[in-house]
């Protein structure tokens, strides 16, 4: 039995340098076909994909206080026209020299068993 990633959550997280004024970061996924031709983009405006299998949860409070965005990335119902997933951290409001930490990475993978079959020797 083998293992697939069946789903991942790619979370953002930042500080801002000044409380009162903040800044508001965004993570942001563009999806691309096997021609990296562009498909959709995923983020504030539209939170969730065309087949519902990459949606974005919005800000909430992460760590030691940093803000926080989460997207989820299910593969196992992603569109068969989708061959590549691009996350990117955007800025909403103010801008990145506003930020005092700032990191991303892959909070939860889940997987799932796949059963290959063996290839015949000739």
């Amino acid at each position: 039995m083998d293992y697939d990633i069946e789903s991942l959550q790619v979370v953002l997280a930042w500080k801002s340098k000044n409380i009162k004024m903040g800044c508001d970061l965004d993570i942001t996924g563009i999806t691309y076909d096997l021609k990296g031709r562009f498909l959709e983009i995923i983020g504030f405006d539209s939170p969730v994909s065309n087949d519902a299998s990459v949606s974005l949860s919005g800000d909430s409070d992460g760590f030691n206080g940093a803000d926080e965005e989460l997207m989820s990335i299910d593969l196992s119902s992603i569109s068969p026209k989708v061959r590549a997933v691009v996350i990117l951290a955007t800025s909403l409001s103010g801008n990145f020299t506003e930020v005092s930490q700032i990191r991303s990475f892959v909070r939860k993978i889940t997987y799932m068993k796949v059963r290959r079959c063996a290839k015949k020797r000739r």
